[in-house]
């Protein structure tokens, strides 16, 4: 990952937040970068461990604007 600052300064910043106890919010390009998947990846990877065919998944993907609804629908398949 490409930080556009200097590494120190970044940890600098993280140290001051940590001692004032503020916590710092990233989009998932920080999760990303960290090799944690995407979204679309995670819920995937969901679908293929509740077992879910092909169509269904294909049938997931127009959902692909709303992860968390997709996400429910795997959680209620994972749960029979």
């Amino acid at each position: 990952m490409t930080i556009p600052f200097p590494q120190s300064t970044l940890l600098a910043v993280v140290s001051n937040l940590s001692a004032l106890c503020v916590h710092a919010l990233t989009g998932a390009g920080v999760s990303f970068g960290a090799g944690l998947p995407l979204w679309g990846e995670l819920v995937k990877w969901l679908a293929d461990e509740a077992g879910m065919s092909a169509s269904e998944q294909t049938a997931l993907k127009t959902l692909s604007s709303d992860f968390l609804d997709a996400a429910r629908i795997i959680q209620n398949r994972l749960r029979y």
